[in-house]
């Protein structure tokens, strides 16, 4: 059976002119004309690129146009989201590409900026006058666990302590505060789903994290 149907690519606008010949020989033309569309698809976000620390939560604004469009963001850290104007939280320091792709029903466009997170800014509360307190050592086991574990934290001297639960999402699933110099905290959390987590310990302005896994 001779072959009835043929397909070609186009890869520039332009005037195409398609001739098609039958058996008997006859002959029928058509033209097809390749335009550029008269609005282009313009991918572009803003957002913070200094001064970002980590644990800080990002505003990332979506200024692709024009709208209507579907948006996809990767983080770099293994994270996703297709909300238009997502936020986002880094728990360690580094270079990000934060890559934004835009979509509509004729073509695709997406841009790339990179995002730098720093360590957490250090301590500056004063005792006594006489200098900072610091986070002398952290100690969260066992890890992995099943959601009940312990942590151990050692200040330089007594104070309050403050204890976050937070998914890789960036959502909190708890908060606590402690006061103390050498300070035992026990947790229970089989509620979790299995995954990975990270406690946030801060006394005053310095932060530290521990990651552990929930299975």
């Amino acid at each position: 059976m001779p072959e009835t149907a043929q397909s070609i690519i186009a890869t520039e606008f332009g005037i195409y002119v398609s001739t098609v010949t039958g058996n008997a020989g006859c002959t029928v033309t058509d033209t097809i004309v390749l335009s550029e569309a008269v609005t282009k698809l313009i991918a572009d976000y803003i957002a913070p690129t200094d001064s970002v620390y980590v644990g800080d939560t990002i505003q990332f604004i979506n200024l692709s146009a024009p709208n209507p469009y579907y948006s996809y963001w990767s983080f770099d850290d293994g994270i996703s989201s297709n909300i238009e104007d997502p936020t986002h939280t880094y728990f360690f320091e580094g270079g990000y590409e934060v890559t934004l792709s835009v979509s509509d029903s004729v073509c695709t466009k997406e841009i790339t900026k990179t995002i730098t997170i720093l360590a957490s800014l250090p301590d500056t509360t004063i005792v006594n006058n006489s200098g900072t307190n610091e986070i002398l050592n952290v100690l969260l086991y066992p890890n992995p666990n099943n959601g009940v574990f312990n942590v151990d934290v050692e200040l330089e001297y007594d104070a309050q302590i403050n204890f976050t639960i937070i998914d890789i999402l960036g959502q909190i699933h708890s908060n606590r505060q402690e006061n103390g110099t050498n300070v035992t905290v026990s947790y229970d959390v089989s509620n979790l789903q299995n995954g990975s987590y990270f406690l946030r310990i801060q006394q005053g302005m310095q932060v530290k994290y521990v990651q552990f896994i929930k299975q």
